[in-house]
């Protein structure tokens, strides 16, 4: 008989192909409702059982994953990822911090609270579920926590009462040098030292330079008229010092800018430093090494426990592995340096070109047993180029290793067959792909600038490397690739390419960029 049927009325379909007609008789009295047990194979029978019992633990491990939320919780040195059902009250996400994070285990609940973690500027903010009538009750979901960033808060005891968190003031890092931490002391001839740990200090939106000082008064016991502020303003991965002599000045640049994000140093001036350029005295040259100081976290190889050191960012990685080699006692050929989980491999890069600098929350660094990856090797991700939208429609083709000397028509090579692999036709003449090779902006969306040339003064093959690093290409490292119909036109790195795009004054319109080649 013909299975499916199961009496009653049915709607009567057929299909047909190339290959059959299939006519089906539909008949209650012959049609079967389902296939018996003892029709199916044994085999058959079990692999069937096997699929839907996958299927419903697939469903409630999807029901459960729903149901969860994960966020990042600070600890001093420590960074964790939370996952927690979002119905967990208070109380439960407090007793799992306890269990999960390193320092809490075995800590009272009653000396624990969280508060929202700014990474970018390293301050914390408002007390998480401060305006909660009953924080008890108050579950994961309701205090709105998914993708959030937490630093805990401890306290001594349940009778030591919470620091005040105020939401209406704003707190800012302010780096006071040890003399005038110490009892007041006037910064000596060779300048302050800076080494402490920052203090915070709420004040309010608007505040100016006088507010700071008062704060800085009551901690202390200094003069007003004494303390000498200093303002280090982000200037792309530089820092750039000014001296805020105007009390009446606001503590905040500029209209637009975020004050938690703005870092202070305070140091004791007899009579102050007013009307004195910055950078002629040593109060200056001390600002200038702590900005250039950054704070690495790292977790030696087989460890949980992450340690920091304090590191020039004009050092290189090597400079860096060897201290931290002294550190664990392991030689720097036999662990690798991690970040974000992907290795971290030219021992020639400065650390302030990998964005290891002194803003925001320290760098992350993981210690890993084994032969690192080959030095001066790019990892770099190669993106196909539409030559019709010159500034515009990309595709990522691959990501492949670069080594620093290589030529540029040996990359030309290795990427031609990387494309021939991928069914992409690509012409050559004598050996050279139809390619062109460009290093790539990210402004607003990635954008193709200059291009790498075949000769180089005249030699086969010009380096891809100025001064130690991949030419125009910033971390990560992204090139762009072009298919010709001939040879690269561009054969001397002095020839210049314009691009030129056609006006239609009637339309008010420019028609497609066209580059041109002018030797």
């Amino acid at each position: 008989g013909m299975f499916g049927g199961g009496g009653g009325t049915f709607g009567i379909s057929s299909s047909a192909s190339a290959y059959m007609l299939l006519y089906r008789k539909v008949d209650a009295g012959q049609n079967r409702d389902m296939v018996p047990d003892n029709a199916i194979p044994d085999g058959l029978s079990d692999a069937i059982k096997e699929a839907e019992e996958a299927e419903k633990l697939e469903a409630e491990r999807l029901r459960q994953e729903r149901n969860r939320v994960s966020f990042t919780v600070h600890h001093g040195l420590v960074e964790k990822t939370i996952s927690i059902d979002r119905a967990s009250t208070y109380p439960q996400l407090i007793e799992k911090l306890l269990l999960d994070i390193p320092g809490l285990k075995g800590g009272d609940a009653g000396c624990v609270r969280l508060r929202k973690f700014a990474r970018s500027s390293d301050v914390a903010h408002e007390v998480v579920g401060a305006g909660e009538d009953d924080l008890e009750s108050s579950t994961v979901e309701t205090l709105d926590l998914t993708h959030e960033r937490l630093q805990v808060e401890t306290r001594a005891n349940t009778d030591t009462p919470w620091p005040t968190v105020d939401p209406a003031k704003v707190p800012v890092r302010v780096w006071v040098s040890e003399e005038m931490r110490s009892g007041g002391e006037a910064a000596p001839d060779g300048g302050p030292n800076f080494n402490a740990e920052p203090v915070l200090i709420c004040v309010d939106k608007e505040a100016k330079v006088v507010d700071l000082k008062r704060e800085l008064r009551l901690l202390y016991g200094v003069d007003a008229g004494d303390i000498v502020v200093v303002r280090a303003a982000k200037s792309g991965f530089r820092a750039e010092s000014s001296l805020l002599d105007d009390n009446k000045a606001s503590l905040k640049e500029g209209q637009y800018g975020r004050l938690d994000a703005e870092r202070f140093f305070a140091a004791r001036i007899p009579g102050g430093a007013g009307g004195v350029e910055l950078s002629k005295i040593p109060l200056g040259a001390a600002v200038n090494a702590a900005t250039n100081t950054a704070t690495v976290i790292y977790t030696p190889p087989e460890s949980e426990e992450p340690q920091a050191m304090a590191i020039d960012v004009s050092c290189t990685l090597a400079d860096l592995k060897h201290r931290i080699a002294h550190v664990i006692g392991i030689p720097i050929d036999e662990f690798k340096v991690l970040r974000s989980g992907k290795e971290l491999s030219n021992l020639k890069e400065a650390l302030k070109d990998m964005s290891i600098t002194w803003w925001g929350a320290p760098s992350r660094l993981i210690m890993e047993k084994g032969t690192p990856e080959k030095t001066g090797v790019h990892s770099v991700k190669v993106v196909l180029l539409d030559t019709a939208k010159q500034q515009a429609a990309s595709r990522e083709l691959c990501t492949m290793p670069v080594e620093e000397e290589s030529s540029v028509v040996s990359v030309k090579r290795d990427i031609a067959q990387r494309m021939r692999d991928l069914k992409i036709e690509v012409g050559e003449t004598e050996g050279i792909p139809h390619l062109r090779l460009r290093t790539m902006s990210w402004n607003s969306s990635l954008e193709p600038m200059k291009i790498l040339v075949d000769e180089e003064d005249g030699k086969l093959g010009g380096p891809l490397t100025e001064g130690g690093q991949v030419a125009g290409m910033l971390f990560p490292k992204v090139m762009g690739v072009q298919i010709l119909d001939a040879p690269e036109s561009k054969t001397n790195r002095h020839d210049c390419v314009v691009e030129l795009c056609r006006w239609k004054p009637s339309e008010w319109l420019g028609g497609k960029s066209r580059e041109l080649l002018v030797p």
